[in-house]
């Protein structure tokens, strides 16, 4: 069967009569179809629209409302109380759940999604913007987006609003169609969200670590406030740039680091790494770095976190340390060095003084000028060399004294030159350069004599027996700007410093010197071998030698820096392998221009009445050195006994006490100390003078000495003149 809607009609003839009827039939089962699926969309629509979970009004151009899905209304309202009315008229809280039961505080308009800054607390301002929004749609026909801020109960929530156009065939918005969705419990997300991430970054920026962001092209993508400090460039002048693409901050990481950062952006695995950095302030920094990758949620790598401490204290404490432990291993040493040399030294010192005895005697029997005297001179100054190495190895233990004078530098160079020409191979040319005769230096003329032998000897060590010119010089100091700094700042004497230049050059400073502090230079230089960073390490350590066994002891170089840091001065090395050594040590010039006067270079010839008509006591266990004792005494008048053992001379006091003048002992004897013999013999005979000889006295200071009843004490080897003059004083006294 076919549904049609029929249409009769009554048939007229010409005049106007009826004379039947017909009827038209149209077959509507098409249109029936249409309307059937038209109102089965209507119910699907409705439906969707009862139950849907987001508020939908409809609105017509004049802000009215035309229809309210049930979610929209609160409980125990209905669509009456609010159809045909606006937002203002029935206004926009009802104090009850649902959205028009809610108290709507704000309505911020969303532009690219986000919310702008408009805030309106008042509820019926709330409701007259809402209005606005609804004219703003249909004077533009475009969709708007806003967000409404609700408070119920003291809760906060937020609906996102959309509101659309709805346009007739002319394209004339005949509605506003007004979809919201809460979206409380997201917001809340995003604000615990921002808030954690507002409380990491602050902890990233605070941090006390060097935090950097890169992205997969190595570009900058955050930096926190440490690394801004550190580097001295704000994060805005390095985001998004590359490595030294900031203007003010160089490529200064060094390509280790940059390595790492690639590795870590290759294998997927974190790296580590530790540097040097010279910062833009001009300090030099250690930093430590773990290098770690960063990938997204589809496990793409798209970058590396880097994360560095600053352990340049750590690094300073660590090589105070690594120096303690050698400067006490070398104190260990140098305190056996000590101990054997204690043990050597008396006798040394016995066999120093028989050799030199009989040296003077020959300078003195010798014609003057003639080549005897000045070969005996030669050995003179080269046992009292022999003396102040001794008494410069004894020192290392505090066992030694320095006898300061005031005199001129170039007067210890010359002093030595015979003796550095007999020392260097003829192959080794010696260039005495004396710029400045008259600087004046307060100390050991004898361990500065020192500080030059050791220092020639190295330089000729430094040519392998190969030709070539040992310079020395006397002169003003002339160091870098750079090298005078570090000289000045050396604040330690504990370690030296030590870096290289460019040019590959080592430099050491070794002391420190006042800016303000007048200085004269002793500078040592050659062309041999030179030496790199591992030998100028390790080059003050005692026993540390490059020489060959049997040829170096490792000595020479302590020795220097023993006494040219005792004298007040500072060392400042400059060496390069296969280029030579320059050495220059810096003494300060003394203001005090008292200069103790040389004795003449050939010994004077004594007098042969000088101790005449003098008795004198000589007790020595030594006999080389008792019989050159006795013999200087005895060419210069006096009448002497002799003996080996204390104990004689102690017999042969209490026998006869009466016709001695003077009694001479030695400290370090078998069976009795000479401080002992001496306080004896003044109980015999207390106004008998007496002077005691030392070569070495293990833990007695001379006080002690005196304590004893000494009215002079001398050290070996002898000043021969010395002793006759106090023996002459004492006689006299």
């Amino acid at each position: 069967m076919v549904p049609v809607l029929a249409y009769p009609s009554p048939l007229f003839n010409a005049d106007e009569k009826i004379i039947g009827a017909f009827k038209v039939m149209v077959d509507v089962s098409e249109f029936r179809k249409i309307e059937m699926v038209l109102r089965s969309q209507e119910r699907e629509y409705r439906t969707l629209l009862e139950n849907s979970v987001d508020v939908i009004i409809r609105y017509d151009r004049n802000a009215r409302r035309l229809y309210m899905n049930p979610v929209s209304l609160g409980m125990g309202q209905s669509a009456s109380q609010f159809l045909g009315k606006t937002p203002s008229e029935t206004g926009m809280a009802s104090g009850k759940p649902g959205v028009v039961g809610r108290s709507f505080v704000s309505l911020v308009p969303l532009v690219g999604g986000q919310p702008q800054p408009l805030q309106i607390e008042d509820h019926s301002q709330v409701a007259i913007r809402y209005e606005q929004a609804i004219f703003d749609v249909v004077r533009s026909k475009r969709k708007s987006e806003y967000e409404l801020a609700w408070v119920e109960a003291g809760e906060r929530g937020v609906y996102h609003l959309n509101f659309v156009p709805e346009l007739d065939e002319n394209g004339d918005v005949v509605s506003v169609l007004t979809i919201g969705r809460d979206i409380s419990a997201r917001k809340a997300a995003e604000e615990r969200l921002a808030l954690r991430e507002r409380e990491y970054r602050t902890l990233i920026e605070n941090a006390p670590v060097l935090i950097v962001r890169y992205d997969a092209d190595l570009n900058r993508t955050f930096v926190n406030k440490a690394w801004e400090k550190s580097s001295g460039v704000y994060a805005e002048d390095v985001a998004g740039k590359p490595m030294g693409g900031s203007g003010r901050l160089p490529l200064n990481t060094d390509d280790g680091y940059v390595e790492k950062l690639r590795q870590a952006l290759e294998t997927g695995k974190p790296q580590h790494i530790e540097f040097n950095w010279q910062s833009p302030f001009g300090s030099n920094l250690f930093l430590e770095y773990n290098i770690v990758p960063e990938f997204d949620e589809n496990e793409k790598q798209v970058g590396v976190l880097a994360v560095g401490h600053d352990i340049t204290e750590r690094k300073r404490l660590e090589e105070e340390r690594l120096q303690l432990e050698m400067r006490l291993e070398a104190t260990r040493t140098l305190q056996s060095l000590g101990q054997l040399a204690g043990g050597i030294a008396h006798d040394f010192n016995n066999l120093l003084g028989a050799i030199m005895g009989f040296a003077q005697f020959i300078a003195e029997d010798a014609e003057q000028e003639s080549d005897t005297a000045r070969h005996a001179w030669h050995i003179l100054t080269a046992g009292k060399h022999g003396k102040a190495l001794v008494e410069q190895i004894l020192s290392f233990s505090r066992r030694g004294e320095m006898e300061a004078d005031i005199f001129p530098l170039a007067v210890a160079v010359r002093k030595i030159e015979d003796i550095l020409r007999m020392a260097l191979p003829s192959s080794l040319h010696i260039d005495l350069n004396i710029a400045d005769e008259d600087a004046l230096i307060e100390g050991d003329q004898e361990q500065i004599g020192q500080v030059i032998l050791n220092l020639v000897i190295n330089a000729k060590d430094a040519y392998d027996g190969k030709q070539g010119d040992v310079a020395i010089a006397v002169r003003p100091p002339a160091l870098s700007e750079a090298v005078t700094r570090k000289l000045v700042s050396h604040e330690s004497v504990a370690a030296p410093t030590m870096w290289s230049e460019p040019d590959g050059a080592v430099y050491t400073v070794y002391g420190s010197i006042k800016a303000t502090q007048p200085t004269i230079a002793l500078v040592v230089e050659d062309h041999g071998k030179g030496m790199g960073e591992e030998v100028m390490e390790r080059m003050f350590n005692p026993f540390f030698t490059t020489k060959e066994k049997g040829r170096g002891t490792g000595l020479g170089l302590t020795v220097v820096e023993d006494i040219v840091i005792s004298h007040g001065g500072a060392l400042v090395m400059r060496s390069r392998p296969g280029q030579g050594t320059t050495v220059n040590v810096i003494f300060p010039r003394s203001s005090n221009k008292t200069i103790k006067l040389e004795r003449c270079k050939v010994v004077q010839r004594f007098t042969t009445d000088a101790l005449a008509s003098i008795r004198i006591l000589v007790v020595d266990d030594d006999i080389d050195f008792g019989d050159m004792l006795v013999t200087a005494l005895e060419r210069r008048g006096a009448e002497v006994a002799s003996a080996n053992e204390p104990g004689d001379v102690l017999e042969a006091l209490r026998e006869n006490p009466g016709p001695w003048h003077v009694l001479i002992t030695d400290q370090t004897m078998p069976g009795m100390l000479g401080s002992d013999v001496i306080e004896q013999a003044k109980a015999i005979r207390p106004d008998l003078p007496c002077i005691l000889c030392t070569g070495h006295a293990e833990g007695i200071s001379e006080e002690q000495f005196y304590k004893a009843g000494a009215d002079a004490v001398m050290r070996k080897p002898l000043d021969l003149e010395k002793l006759s003059e106090t023996i002459v004083r004492l006689v006299k006294r």
